[in-house]
């Protein structure tokens, strides 16, 4: 009875790290699926946009005030790329740095911090 004794505490000490981890893992993985659908979405809206204009600008600001709302939300600054290909069918590619919320997630699995988001985008005219 006496070995027993400190030994859920002890189990207890080697989950909670774990568990922790996971939790982090859910919570990180449910932001960057939402970054992705905001980001796929803004390349739509600049397609869309495009069609509707016909002006490369027109779809790239459509495309930026979308992804404005992630950085207004959350008040991330990350590196955000667009571009809107007219040679016949309009392309329009939003490529967006997602930053890890999470430092444990970082120093659990390597990295930089910053999960590379693609959206795309294609309207045939």
């Amino acid at each position: 009875m006496r070995e027993e004794k400190g030994t859920a505490l002890l189990e207890a000490a080697l989950v909670t790290p774990l568990l922790a981890l996971i939790f982090c893992l859910v919570i990180q993985f449910g932001i960057t699926v939402e970054f992705q659908l905001v980001t796929t979405e803004a390349a739509r809206a600049g397609a869309r946009e495009y069609a509707a204009t016909g002006s490369a600008s027109s779809a790239r600001h459509a495309a930026e005030e979308m992804m404005d709302q992630i950085e207004g939300r959350g008040k991330f600054d990350a590196d955000r790329d667009i571009e809107v290909d007219t040679s016949s069918n309009v392309e329009v590619t939003v490529n967006y740095g997602a930053p890890v919320l999470f430092p444990v997630v970082v120093e659990a699995f390597g990295g930089e911090g910053v999960i590379g988001i693609t959206g795309e985008a294609t309207f045939y005219c």
